[in-house]
């Protein structure tokens, strides 16, 4: 009985243990599955990014030229320096002061300090110890590693630097780079896509302790360069555009800059667009001589965050494309469209008709005033538009009545953006519908008590100027 008692108990036993080791097979066999087949990719993956380098190869951003086809927006070659902690690890550790000093003797802030702090990060295969450089120093450093033998662990890359011959030209349409060469703002933001192209690679095979492979094993990718940017504007026409803003914001002075806009009025074409004062596009993150004197008067402390934040501030400012972002009230510039309007509905018939300017106009319970306080008294409807008569254009706007006046003023454009292609257009800021009284109608048709932007205002004059 008892030997009975143990061959059961053994047997209850071994099937435990069968059955267990049959579930940690099954368990294998499912992970087995799992890997060779369904994530057989994202494995294959690791094993490659194990055993192999990518280095980028930059594609050549696309130039950015004028309707004449000048170049506004270009690339130069800068060199950027880099080592190879890794590689450098894994020699003698004279070496690695050679190269410290080497290195930090070549270029200005670039001291051993830094030097040995770039080479500590012995796992990293690759680190860029000089962003940007010339050719000169690009050359002394190809010969110091030529004289050392370190043709493995240093290397001088050859990059794209973005390039403004104009310097300051169209600053705020063509807007700049950053420091990896992505656009930030005007043009180079909103075409950023299409100028960048699509970067390529070399894929180099390195052993477990970072040494090269054979050729044999290397991949090379080419680089697809950005396309070109052609614009409407003319250089020439924008250089005298913005000689004229900057004489112009002088002799008015203006304290929120200036801006203006040159178009084709059959087209809309942008010939020239500009906002004074500019900036530099090859140095955009100096302030330009009036924002600089702007921040001396704040009295501000360099290096404090007050000063950091008021800089800040006035590069934004010196940046913004004034003519398409911000809104303004137009005033007597949009008295032109009221006159279109009404002369479109034969509200006026005969140029030579008679009205009389006492000085100011009742309209519901106000007393609304012409800006020339005596009055212009008897004079034309061609006469009250050279004028700027406020009393005639309350006068013959009342004629056509608030709902026509409205869908004039919306067929005109000036209930949305233009659609330009430049990032950050602003939108006018108009009577709602529903609620545009009499009031409102006198005091809009010679351009009060709404905004519109430059780019919306200079659209809508061109409707007319081309026979609409």
């Amino acid at each position: 009985m008892k030997k009975t008692g143990l061959s059961v108990k053994t047997l209850k036993r071994s099937s435990v243990v069968a059955l267990f080791l049959a579930l940690v097979f099954l368990f294998l066999t499912v992970r087995i599955f799992l890997i060779q087949f369904l994530d057989f990719e994202r494995y294959q993956k690791k094993v490659v990014d194990q055993l192999t380098t990518e280095s980028p190869v930059a594609a050549a951003r696309g130039e950015i030229l004028d309707s004449e086809g000048r170049v506004l927006a270009t690339n130069r070659t800068v060199y950027r320096v880099s080592v190879f902690p890794s590689v450098i690890a894994g020699a003698d550790e004279a070496v690695a002061d050679r190269i410290a000093s080497g290195l930090s003797s070549l270029y200005e802030g670039l001291t051993e300090e830094k030097m040995r702090e770039h080479l500590s990060h012995h796992r990293e295969l690759i680190r860029t110890v000089v962003k940007e450089t010339d050719t000169e120093h690009a050359r002394a450093t190809l010969q110091f590693i030529g004289d050392n033998g370190f043709a493995e662990m240093i290397a001088v890359e050859a990059i794209n630097d973005r390039y403004y011959p104009y310097e300051s030209l169209a600053a705020q349409v063509l807007g700049f780079t950053g420091s990896e060469g992505q656009g930030l703002y005007g043009l180079e933001l909103q075409y950023n896509k299409e100028l960048s192209g699509i970067p390529g690679s070399y894929i180099t095979a390195r052993d477990s302790t970072g040494n090269k492979l054979p050729n044999s094993y290397e991949a090379y990718v080419p680089a697809v360069d950005g396309g070109t940017l052609h614009t409407t504007i003319d250089a020439y026409v924008q250089a005298v555009l913005e000689s004229e803003l900057e004489k112009t914001m002088i002799e008015s002075g203006a304290k929120n800059r200036v801006c203006g806009i040159v178009m084709n009025v059959k087209s809309g074409a942008v010939l020239a667009m500009a906002t004074a004062p500019t900036f530099d596009l090859n140095d955009p993150f100096s302030l330009n001589e009036y924002a600089e004197k702007e921040l001396q008067a704040l009295g501000v402390r360099p290096g404090t965050d007050e000063y950091t934040k008021s800089k800040n501030a006035l590069l934004l400012e010196s940046w913004s494309n004034k003519a398409v972002t911000e809104i303004y009230m137009p005033g007597s510039t949009f008295k032109a469209l009221t006159c279109s309007a009404v002369l479109e509905e034969g509200a006026v018939t005969n140029l030579e008709e008679q009205f009389f300017c006492s000085g100011a106009l009742a309209v519901a319970d106000r007393l609304i005033h012409c800006h020339k306080v005596g009055g212009h008294g008897s004079l034309t409807f061609t006469e009250g538009l050279q004028n700027s008569c406020n009393p005639v254009m309350m006068t013959i706007s009342a004629r056509i009545g608030t709902t026509c006046f409205y869908n004039y003023v919306k067929s005109f454009g000036m209930l949305e953006k233009t659609g330009i292609d430049l990032p950050g257009e602003g939108n006018s800021i108009f009577h709602a519908e529903s609620n545009f009284t009499a009031l409102d109608l006198a005091t809009a048709s010679f351009g009060q008590n709404f905004k519109v932007s430059v780019l919306q205002m200079i659209t809508a004059i061109s409707a007319i100027a081309n026979g609409g």
